[in-house]
């Protein structure tokens, strides 16, 4: 039987599509696939009708009537409401008109979709179709039967409904069985209509599966700042670009934290669009279940007419993650495709075959405009400090309102009339903290100056390094950061002999910057197969780049040494990562600290590089003697007795042999239930820290 209603519903005007209840609309469709049914039943019972439970059928006489004169509801819907007014078909109209449907596309799509409206089709699949076989679900032989009149057209729709129709290769329509694995023959293959095709026909909101890395975008409006305006304009432009074929994919390029999301997802938003993201690492761990996710999101993305923003496609390391890329890319090959692929500053364009891309720049917030922002968010009679907060703080203008609500909680905690600065700079302390995972270790600073005993050269370097920190945007708004173009991040280079201070002191200038350290764990990062050790230094930069935190590299040697003579492939790929990691380090915000014992065992091309190399001496006997004297918590009693001046001079250890000594002696003390440290304690306390290195302590004459 024909559709009477297919004309109207591939020829609807665009702009009548969304009036009305999307299940009035599909009603008629369902009264028609019904009748079909019903009337295959009685032409196969005409002789011994079998009752059917639940009163599900009508009359043969009536079936014949009502496909004369359809009353535009299946008989078995019962309702107290009137029947409901048939609206223009909106849904149905953009779901055949978006997978360019033919008729028996579409009928095949509501026949494998009958199941999902009503369970009691289930029994009448299976009466129709070979009880013996209990098809509980149409068959690709019944829809052919059904809605082709000849045996020549039944063999021609068949590609129809082949790995390459419409309805499969979208996921419109799922085979339940694979065609070819039975020995009933291909036709007896069993078809449902996917449930996110049904919920959409309904007119159900989209669900994605957020446990795999696809989620919507929330839309914030706000206003843009004057940096992103011309980036705004340029989108807009994209969007309104007519879709006559594949439509471009959007390459936003964009630094970690920047907003990027949320801004394309506020644009797409005046157009009438959802905004979906896709995590590819996330939803690559998913495997094959992954895969199939991501067909369903790209088919539920074109239904619907929404946009999607795709994360990490260029970083793919593993099978499953190359997988899932030449998946992504394949899909991109259809038409009515909202994409934009998000990639990061420093990462080369994505791969997409034959997809046409447009690249855009999302430049990061001005200091200003952070400041700018944040005083337009904070109460008039709050206490905060916007321009340091700004300065310290790279966040995006779609982070800000959630950042004033939680620190109006602490003030509210407080129990305060008005926020003050800590409410604020706790809010963005907390939300700028990134999970580093076993990649890195966050450090929260507890020694200062007081607890640092180096040398003042060392300690005037470290003056000037917080000042570079604190300034380096003033300096660059002043006129370098055009003048430069690159390399303005500010970067030092620690070395000395182990135990000298290095990582104190690199926790001491994060705590005079007020943030955190980030110590990235080498044991971890640092791996043997090709490729391992980039990826996870690429994490840690963009997680670092988020974070407020001072990124500390220990035995930085490690990994940043001397790059080799090219003579294989490995030795390639290291030199690769040398020259990409030295990128990173001259364009990154904050800032970056490496240490190493020996300076020679670092590449020439990073010293180069260095803002500051700031040597730690082996401390001499001055220092040893400051480092004795202050190594003593208020609550340790040391026996005046004691001659720190003679082990200083007689004695040469580091800092951290004299932290070791300190310790022990003390432990030792404890256990002979003594009051105070004596020299005794501390000469055997030396004699065994000496011993670890081999080294002995000659008694003075």
């Amino acid at each position: 039987m024909r559709n009477p209603h297919w004309n109207v519903l591939t020829a609807m005007d665009a702009e009548a599509l969304d009036v009305g209840p999307a299940w009035g609309a599909l009603m008629p469709e369902l009264e028609r696939i019904d009748l079909l049914l019903q009337r295959r039943y009685h032409r196969i019972h005409s002789e011994d009708p079998v009752p059917f439970p639940g009163h599900f059928l009508l009359a043969p006489e009536r079936v014949e009537s009502r496909i004369a004169e359809p009353h535009g509801v299946p008989h078995w819907w019962e309702s107290d409401d009137p029947t409901p007014p048939v609206p223009p078909p909106g849904a149905m109209h953009r779901l055949a008109s978006n997978f360019e449907l033919n008729e028996f596309e579409w009928n095949v799509l509501l026949l494998a979709l009958m199941v999902h409206v009503d369970s009691r089709y289930h029994f009448l699949f299976s009466d129709i179709q070979d009880s013996e076989r209990q098809k509980r679900l149409p068959t690709i032989e019944l829809a052919l039967s059904l809605f082709c009149d000849t045996p020549a057209e039944r063999l021609a729709r068949q590609s129809s409904l082949s790995a390459d129709g419409s309805l499969i290769r979208h996921g419109l329509v799922r085979w339940m069985d694979r065609p070819g694995q039975s020995s009933d023959g291909w036709t007896q293959c069993t078809l449902l209509t996917d449930i996110g095709v049904y919920h959409y026909l309904l007119g159900h909101p989209y669900a994605p599966p957020f446990e795999l890395g696809i989620e919507k975008v929330s839309c914030i409006e706000i206003e843009h700042v004057p940096s992103v305006c011309s980036v705004v304009e340029q989108i807009e432009a994209w969007i309104e670009m007519p879709r006559l074929d594949i439509h471009p994919v959007a390459v936003l390029r964009a630094a970690p934290g920047a907003g990027a999301e949320r801004l394309v997802s506020q644009i797409a938003a005046q157009y009438g669009m959802d905004t979906y993201a896709l995590d590819c690492e996330t939803l690559s761990r998913a495997g094959t279940q992954g895969l199939s996710a991501c067909r369903s999101l790209f088919r539920d993305i074109r239904l619907r007419e929404a946009c999607l923003v795709i994360q990490g496609l260029t970083s793919a390391t593993t099978d499953d993650g190359r997988d899932l890329q030449a998946l992504i890319v394949k899909l991109l090959e259809q038409r009515g495709l909202q994409v934009v692929c998000l990639i990061d500053a420093h990462a080369s364009p994505p791969k997409l075959a034959d997809v046409p891309q447009l690249h855009f720049d999302l430049p990061i917030m001005t200091r200003g405009e952070r400041a700018a922002n944040l005083y337009a968010l904070v109460p008039p009679d709050a206490t905060v400090d916007c321009e340091a907060l700004s300065q310290r703080f790279g966040f995006s203008a779609y982070d800000l309102p959630v950042i004033a609500r939680e620190a109006d909680l602490y003030r509210r905690r407080r129990g305060a009339l008005h926020m003050d600065h800590e409410d604020m700079l706790k809010a963005l302390q907390l939300r700028a903290q990134q999970d580093f995972g076993k990649l890195a270790r966050r450090i929260s600073p507890r020694r200062g100056y007081a607890d640092l005993v180096v040398a003042d050269s060392v300690l005037g370097q470290m003056t000037d390094i917080i000042s570079a920190a604190r300034f380096r945007d003033d300096v660059l708004d002043m006129g370098f950061g055009a003048k430069i173009g690159y390399g303005t991040g500010i970067s030092a280079l620690f070395y000395g002999d182990s135990g000298t201070g290095k990582t104190m002191a690199a926790e001491v200038l994060a705590g005079q910057l007020g943030v955190d350290l980030i110590r990235a764990d080498l044991s971890v990062v640092v791996n043997k197969y090709i490729g391992e050790t980039e990826k996870h230094l690429a994490k840690i930069f963009d997680l670092a780049e988020r974070d407020a935190g001072v990124l500390f590299f220990d035995e930085a040697d490690a990994l940043f040494g001397k790059r080799s003579e090219t003579k294989d492939a490995q030795d390639r790929h290291a030199n690769i990562e040398v020259s990409y990691l030295l990128q990173r380090l001259e364009n990154y915000p904050g800032l970056v600290i490496l240490a190493t014992n020996n300076r020679s065992h670092l590449d020439d091309a990073f010293s180069r590089r260095f803002t500051f190399i700031v040597r730690f001496p082996y401390p001499d006997a001055i220092l040893r003697e400051r480092m004795w004297r202050a190594i003593w918590p208020p609550g340790v009693g040391v026996d005046p007795e004691v001659d720190f001046t003679s082990m200083a001079e007689r004695i040469p250890l580091t800092g951290a042999n004299i932290r070791n000594v300190a310790l022990l002696a003390t432990w030792l003390a404890q256990a002979a239930g003594d009051s105070s440290i004596r020299q005794r304690h501390l000469d055997l306390a030396v004699k065994r820290e000496l011993a670890k290195t081999g080294r002995i302590l000659f008694e003075p004459h």
